[in-house]
């Protein structure tokens, strides 16, 4: 439980409030704001007006703006809602290629080319956490994540279940593979495709 961990609170927030998914601005989005306590005048989070706005000005043009109208209540959610890939790729290029964030991005953009939305995740490890909050910020569902680590197996990482692989390829068994590692790629390939036992897409 999360209340268990209540020092890792402050930065599931900021994340959020800076990289959200679409899917958490769209379930936070529709919440509403109530400025005064009992008035029966309630706005939601992101307005229609607001999308419409930043619609009409472009993105850029919108967060470039020095003060925010009172009525946006949270600018990245908003943008995320047009655009929900926007602030990863911003902070992917911010980096200037330092670590694994750009080479996920560009795996994920050719999931994305292929018409794939929905993925098995295979390794739960650093690199793993890694690729699963990428693809998800690029629209990607990933359905489960597979480790060998049995200590790993059972846990939830981020809302997704870890599962062995014998496990995840009976729940699902057409679904392509990612590799969420950049070490013994061609060993976990071999693994995969002698389990599966039939032609199936791996991306790595």
């Amino acid at each position: 439980s999360i209340l268990n961990r209540r020092n890792e609170i402050p930065f599931i927030l900021k994340r959020l409030y800076n990289l959200p998914t679409l899917e958490e601005a769209r379930f936070f989005g529709e919440l509403v704001n109530d400025d005064n306590f009992g008035s029966s005048s309630v706005r939601k989070i992101i307005s229609e007006d607001t999308i419409l706005h930043i619609q009409s000005i472009g993105i850029e043009n919108f967060l470039n703006a020095t003060n925010f109208d009172d009525n946006v209540l949270w600018p990245k959610g908003c943008v995320t809602l047009i655009e929900p890939d926007y602030f990863m790729k911003q902070a992917i290029l911010e980096s200037n290629g330092i670590g694994y964030e750009r080479a996920i991005l560009q795996l994920a953009a050719r999931i994305k080319a292929d018409k794939q939305n929905q993925v098995l995740l295979y390794g739960a490890g650093e690199a793993g956490r890694r690729f699963l909050c990428i693809l998800k910020m690029c629209g990607i569902q990933v359905l489960a994540m597979v480790d060998k680590n049995r200590f790993l197996q059972g846990s939830i990482m981020d809302g997704v279940m870890v599962y062995s692989l014998d496990d995840a390829l009976a729940l699902f068994p057409d679904n392509p593979f990612v590799i969420g590692s950049f070490a013994h790629i061609y060993s976990i390939l071999d693994t995969i495709k002698e389990a599966v036992g039939k032609d199936i897409e791996v991306y790595f």
